[in-house]
């Protein structure tokens, strides 16, 4: 199994002007405290796996703590510092990275994303699990992002599967691709 996970980062700000954070933290700390716990998640799967992280002009002191947080990781990590910052060219950048970097599978987190111990082998295990039942390969979307034109997957056919995450804490369902 081959998983590139590639990290969104950015140390200050909020895209979400209209929302109050859900913890009285900075967006610095709140940074810090994801990648740490994707790092740890990480360093308990067992899998061939690249951290990549593609930061967007965080300060330096976060910056400097990110590289701390990421060096800890086992499996090996590519830092790359954008040149043009804001949302849309860090989303760009973002998934260019995966386009161009992916392997097996990519899994594709923002820095505001806490995961426990588990949750990447989670993942990992979970994909194997239906991938191997449904005898195709699939997708794990978020946020109602469903694509249904097939040459933007680059595939021959759709995969077998949508695993939509849901938005506004939704329940997860797995529905059949038509």
């Amino acid at each position: 199994m081959k998983l590139d996970i590639i990290l969104r980062t950015h140390s200050t700000g909020n895209v979400h002007t209209w929302a109050q954070r859900y913890v009285p933290a900075t967006k610095a700390e709140i940074m810090l405290r994801c990648a740490q716990s994707l790092v740890t998640s990480i360093n308990q799967a067992d899998a061939d796996i690249r951290l990549w992280v593609v930061d967007d002009h965080s300060d330096p002191a976060s910056f400097a703590k990110l590289n701390e947080i990421v060096a800890r990781c086992k499996y090996p990590v590519n830092i790359a510092s954008l040149e043009e910052g804001g949302t849309q060219a860090s989303a760009l950048a973002h998934f260019k990275a995966g386009k161009d970097t992916a392997r097996e599978i990519v899994y594709f987190v923002e820095d505001d994303y806490l995961h426990t111990p588990s949750a990447v082998q989670e993942m990992i295990d979970a994909y194997t699990l239906f991938k191997k039942n449904l005898g195709r390969e699939m997708f794990v979307l978020k946020d109602g992002c469903v694509l249904k034109d097939n040459d933007k997957y680059d595939r021959k056919s759709p995969p077998a599967a949508f695993w939509h995450l849901g938005h506004g804490g939704s329940s997860m369902s797995l529905t059949e691709a038509s």
